[in-house]
C-alpha cells in the first residue's frame, strides 16, 4: 500500500514493482493513473478508497460549541506544509472577506507541530485589523471531539496542492459537511459539482526530475488553483 503525492514516482520505485510486488494499492484513481503513467501495469494496481468509522463520523453527531460571534464557519484541517496550499487558504480568505462580514475561519491543526513560519504567518494575518475572523484550535484526541467541530462548520476548504489520502475529506463528508475542494486528484474520487464546490485547478510540472531528494522517472506535479475562482467559490458558499 503505498501512494505518492507528486505524480511520476521515484525512480527506485518503479523497478522495485515491476520485479517484486503482486498487487499494488493506492488510495484514489489519480494515484492508479499516476502509477501507470509511470509505467506500472494497470491489472497490478488496486483502488483502496479511505474511509472512517461512521460510529464517530456521521450526520447525527450533535454541534461542539465554538466562541465566535460569527455565524458562517469555514474550517480547515490539516497541517500548514506547501502541499496542503494552507498559504494559498489564507492569502485568498483575506482578499476576499473583510472583518465586518458574518465569516470565521477554523484552523484545526496540531499547534505544536507547527512551523516558525506558519506561527509567524498566522500571527501576521491576525494582526491586521482589516482581516476577516481566523480562529485557531488544536486537533483533539477524542475523536467524537474531531467531528463535534466539523458539524459545528458550513463547509469543510480543502484548497491542496497535492494530496493522496484525503482523510479529513472523508470525515468531514460523512458528517454531512460540503467541500470547497481542488478540481483535481485524489478528491475526485468523493467530490463532484453536485455535493461540492471544485475549485479551477492546473496539473503543473517540475522541469527537473527529481523532488524532495528524490529522482522521479519523469517530471514531478501538483496542482496549482486559480486565485480568483478560489474566492469565487468561497462567495458562493
Amino acid at each position: 500500500f503505498k501512494n505518492w503525492d507528486f505524480g511520476s514516482i521515484p525512480v527506485s520505485w518503479n523497478e522495485a514493482f515491476s520485479d517484486y510486488l503482486d498487487q499494488l494499492w493506492v488510495s484514489s484513481q489519480y494515484n492508479k493513473k499516476c502509477y501507470i503513467e509511470s509505467g506500472i501495469s494497470e491489472n497490478r494496481i488496486k483502488v483502496i478508497n479511505s474511509g472512517v468509522d461512521t460510529l464517530f463520523f456521521n450526520n447525527q453527531v450533535e454541534p461542539i460549541s465554538i466562541t465566535t460571534k460569527k455565524k458562517f464557519k469555514f474550517l480547515y484541517k490539516g497541517n500548514s506544509d506547501n502541499k496542503s496550499g494552507f498559504d494559498i487558504l489564507l492569502k485568498t480568505y483575506s482578499q476576499e472577506f473583510i472583518k465586518e462580514e458574518d465569516v470565521c475561519l477554523i484552523v484545526l491543526t496540531n499547534k505544536n507541530e507547527l512551523t516558525d513560519e506558519t506561527n509567524d504567518l498566522i500571527k501576521r494575518f491576525n494582526s491586521d485589523p482589516n482581516n476577516p475572523e481566523l480562529i485557531l484550535i488544536d486537533i483533539p484526541e477524542d475523536l467524537n471531539e474531531i467531528a463535534k467541530i466539523y458539524k459545528a462548520c458550513n463547509y469543510l476548504v480543502y484548497s491542496y496542492r497535492t494530496e493522496s489520502y484525503c482523510i479529513e475529506l472523508v470525515e468531514a463528508m460523512a458528517c454531512g459537511l460540503p467541500a470547497i475542494v481542488t478540481n483535481g486528484g485524489a478528491s475526485l474520487d468523493y467530490c463532484n459539482k453536485e455535493n461540492s464546490f471544485l475549485i479551477d485547478a492546473n496539473r503543473v510540472y517540475q522541469n527537473e526530475r527529481n523532488i524532495e531528494n528524490t529522482e522521479t522517472k519523469g517530471k514531478p506535479s501538483w496542482f496549482e488553483i486559480d486565485p480568483l475562482d478560489f474566492r469565487i467559490k468561497l462567495r458562493e458558499a
